[in-house]
Parts: structure tokens; sequence; C-alpha cells
């Protein structure tokens, strides 16, 4: 399986005012506690109480194993607490309430329609930002929407990327490697320009 950023498909932004039939739509940034949250992520993943994530631990955490070599500043193969704090501050102070961004799925190699795809933040996020989803079209492309907003696009963060299609009688035909037992993650940032493109077998 592959699951990789690609291309130049959004931009992040601030603040949103929209104005469409239901009237003005308003998007603010999620209100981050770095500090809170990286005590969090340690209290749930850190079984050994060392101060750090190592590759063992963070099996069980998709999007902090898949960001490893982005938050691993010292080089020694592992999370700190300081690392990570120092990532979760940099969506604070960025102010950006969504990044635009779609997802191309295909399967062996094909644009894969009708998949339903979903970013699930990590546990340690708590409430601040909010799970979001869309459905692959003909062209096996995704646009993302987090959950309650009428408008395209991601909150900055740690998510679980889970990828479901179901046959006509409800059974799944995708493994679960990349659904009930997903292994996929994605760390979303403001740096970020492009799109998810995710490999099925």
């Amino acid at each position: 399986m592959t699951l990789r950023w690609l291309g130049i498909l959004g931009v992040g932004v601030g603040l949103i005012i929209s104005t469409g039939c239901s009237g003005p739509a308003t998007v603010i940034a999620p209100d981050y506690s770095p500090a809170a949250t990286a005590t969090a992520a340690f209290s749930e993943y850190d079984k050994n109480n060392d101060g750090k994530l190592d590759e063992k631990e963070l099996e069980s955490c998709p999007a902090l194993k898949s960001s490893l070599a982005q938050l691993d500043k010292d080089g020694d193969k592992a999370i700190s607490k300081d690392e990570l704090i120092a990532s979760l501050g940099e969506f604070a102070r960025s102010k950006v309430s969504l990044m635009t961004a779609r997802c191309n799925v295909t399967r062996e190699g094909q644009p894969l329609a009708n998949a339903e795809v979903k970013f699930i933040p990590e546990k340690f996020h708590g409430t601040a930002i909010k799970p979001a989803a869309g459905k692959s079209n003909q062209q096996g492309v995704v646009e993302l929407r987090c959950e309650g907003n009428t408008l395209p696009g991601l909150s900055l963060g740690f998510y679980r990327v889970e990828i479901s299609l179901k046959d006509e009688a409800g059974q799944e035909t995708i493994p679960a490697s990349f659904n009930s037992q997903t292994t996929l993650g994605q760390i979303v940032t403001s740096q970020m320009r492009g799109g998810l493109e995710i490999n099925i077998p």
C-alpha cells in the first residue's frame, strides 16, 4: 500500500466567511493547547514512561508514526514531548482554519470510484478538531470536508486515515489495514501544498 502527498491541489486559509443560500458562514481556527495535547498523547502511547515515543510505541499511532521523520529534530528515531509540543505550537500560531486538499484513490493503479475516505483525529486532540470525509468520484478524486462544515478542507492536526468501499450486500471490499485496523496516518500542516494519493493493491 502507498500513501503520499503530491501535486498542488489546495492552499491554507485563515478565518473564512462565505455567503450562500443559508447566509454567512464562519469557520475559525481550532483552539489548540500544545502542552495539554502532547501530555494526552504521551499518556496514551509512552508505555515505558521514558519521555519519548519510539518506533515500537508509534506502531499504535499511525499519524505520529508517519510523521516521525518530520518531528524527530534530534535524529534519535523517536518523538520527544518537546518535539511534539513544537509541532502543535505551529498549528496554534498559524491561525489556519482549514487546509483545502483533495485525495486521489486508486486500486491496482486505476481510479477507484465510490470509496469513502475518512480523516479521523487522533484521540489526543480531544474535541479540538473534527473528522473529515469525502467520497471518490469516477476519477478517484475525493474532496475532503470537515464534519459540520459546508466548506471543503481539513483542520491542522494528526489523523488516522480510513478507506472503505462496501458491495451491495454491505460487505467491505477493502482490506482491514485500510479501515477497521488502519495503518495509515497523516499530519496536516499549514506548509502542505498538495493532495493525498492512496493506492490500494
